[in-house]
């Protein structure tokens, strides 16, 4: 593999990967600024370093994460750090009588990294898996936004939900409002025009937020049944693609 090929497949990692890594550095481990911006550094230079090895890994999620616990791992072991209670870091001294109860917990602590390692790479799956339906129903994209707008979400949040710079969400936004003054009962009028898979997105981001059924019917002027029968289809629709990713993972 070529170098410029290599520096090109490290830069699409780290601009999939590079914010759950962080987060994974940061809330998983309690690795403060600068040393993150190191270990992040360290461990997308590995990735380049290795990309050859990749063709014999099954995933290369996985394979970036297990280089950035690692990175975790040897940067608490170095600096005498561990972490207590999943809280702050604890410093302990080669003396202390309590120095291998306290090394202890960094097997509690690699059992929490698993653990937010999947949670991520699962709400990365989700992420894609998202991305690709509008690909395929382009009219989905519409009543989530009006809907995340109106729920005044940051711009900055919205934009990474849909996967599309700022100044992108902001244009199509402002298209989407422009569009949705043609209905006036917009959510069902919306689905009556492009379809049912219209709201799948949108239905599946609210249940994911934590709303009921109830909840969600009320907001888009429908009935428990129908936000039931939309949450069934959104389902058989959505799991496809997150099932593809999943997989790979």
């Amino acid at each position: 593999m070529r170098d410029r090929e290599k520096w090109e497949r490290t830069l699409k990692l780290h601009d999939e990967l590079g914010p759950l890594i962080r987060a994974y550095l940061k809330h998983t481990f309690r690795i403060q600024e600068p040393d993150v911006d190191d270990m992040m550094q360290e461990t997308f230079e590995k990735v380049f370093l290795n990309l050859e090895s990749l063709r014999l890994e099954p995933s290369e999620k996985s394979w970036v994460f297990s280089i950035a616990k690692n990175a975790a791992l040897t940067y608490l072991r170095t600096a005498k750090r561990v972490i207590t209670n999943y809280g702050e870091p604890q410093e302990y001294d080669d003396d202390d009588e309590n120095r291998s109860s306290l090394l202890g917990n960094i097997d509690e602590a690699i059992a929490a990294a698993d653990k937010m390692e999947e949670d991520l790479c699962m709400q990365w799956c989700v992420e894609k898996g998202l991305a690709k339906y509008e690909r395929d129903y382009p009219h989905a994209l519409c009543p989530l936004l009006v809907t995340l707008f109106e729920l005044e979400r940051p711009i900055e949040e919205v934009a990474a939900i849909i996967h599309r710079t700022v100044p992108e969400t902001k244009k199509r936004l402002k298209q989407c409002q422009k569009e949705q003054k043609r209905y006036k009962d917009y959510y069902n009028e919306y689905q009556q025009a492009h379809g049912l898979e219209t709201l799948s997105w949108l239905v599946f981001y609210l249940k994911s937020e934590g709303w009921d059924r109830k909840q969600i019917g009320e907001f888009l002027n429908k009935s428990d049944a129908a936000v039931a029968m939309t949450l069934s289809r959104c389902k058989q629709k959505l799991m496809p693609y997150l099932e593809k990713c999943l997989a790979d993972y």
